[in-house]
């Protein structure tokens, strides 16, 4: 009988009256897939996103327990034929329909870290870049846990899961499982992509400013040049000293001193124009 539950403690509760003695409280908080395998049940954990609650599964011979609820109970798949699996028809069946709408929400929430990782493409936030790269991570263990369960029930002999009956839905859902597994890796590579983006941009950036400063520091210094040349020449000619080219009182000796300046300052000028300095 399936028995699906909304209310936490209710499913605790049903799940102690058919003698299930596991501690299920400490699956809602799991961040991994865990699924085990006991004589008289199984126990199914999936790891859900966007904070949806984990959905966790007993399934047992009389019983199936879900939470949260879920599954359409007159899905067209609980009346397949069992070709002399009757017993575990609905355990398998219910088991399917919790897979496949957990692959849903992968699925909803990979789309949404694709479109994230598209936006920083173009913003190129190192923040949001290290926290889409942890979520990818976080986010690809689980998808890749999620294929290896299809594969063990596919394979493996489970004693309330047979993934023969169900056979084309349950190939179905592993290509996509497989294939979206396909695409968190590449999406990985993406983020990796972002982030070697970021650094070129970043020491692109740091070049020019370094370049700036130089530019600025050359300038700088190239007036600073021109300026001594004035306090060279009036030091040279100034009134202290009387021995000189030229007396300081002599005719014409200051409009002397200032054309030697100028003609000095206008050669420095060329020459570092020359070079680029100015």
């Amino acid at each position: 009988m399936l028995h699906q539950f909304s209310n936490f403690d209710d499913f605790v509760k049903k799940a102690q009256e058919i003698g299930i003695t596991s501690d299920l409280k400490a699956l809602l908080t799991l961040d991994i897939i865990f699924y085990e395998e006991y004589e008289d049940y199984l126990i199914l954990s999936l790891t859900e996103f966007d904070s949806t609650p984990n959905k966790i599964l007993v399934l047992s011979e009389r019983n199936s327990l879900i939470y949260p609820e879920v599954v359409n109970t007159k899905h067209q798949l609980y009346s397949i034929p069992a070709k002399g699996k009757e017993k575990v028809r609905e355990t398998t069946v219910t088991a399917f329909l919790i897979l496949k709408k957990t692959l849903s929400n992968y699925i909803a929430y990979f789309e949404k870290l694709n479109k994230q990782t598209d936006h920083l493409s173009v913003t190129l936030d190192l923040d949001e870049i290290e926290a889409t790269d942890k979520r990818l991570k976080k986010f690809g263990d689980a998808v890749h846990d999620f294929e290896s369960l299809l594969i063990e029930l596919e394979e493996s002999t489970f004693k309330f899961v047979d993934a023969e009956l169900i056979g084309y839905d349950y190939d179905v859902l592993l290509a996509k499982a497989t294939h979206l597994s396909d695409r968190v890796r590449g999406l990985k590579k993406e983020a990796i992509a972002l982030r070697s983006k970021f650094e070129m941009k970043s020491t692109n950036e740091l070049n020019k400013r370094i370049e700036h400063l130089s530019d600025v520091v050359r300038v700088l210094t190239a007036v600073t040049i021109l300026f001594m040349i004035p306090n060279v020449v009036s030091g040279h000619f100034g009134m202290n000293f009387t021995h000189t080219l030229i007396d300081w009182n002599a005719p014409y000796g200051e409009a002397f001193s200032l054309l030697l300046t100028l003609f000095l300052m206008g050669c420095a000028y060329l020459i570092m124009r020359r070079k680029g300095w100015v």
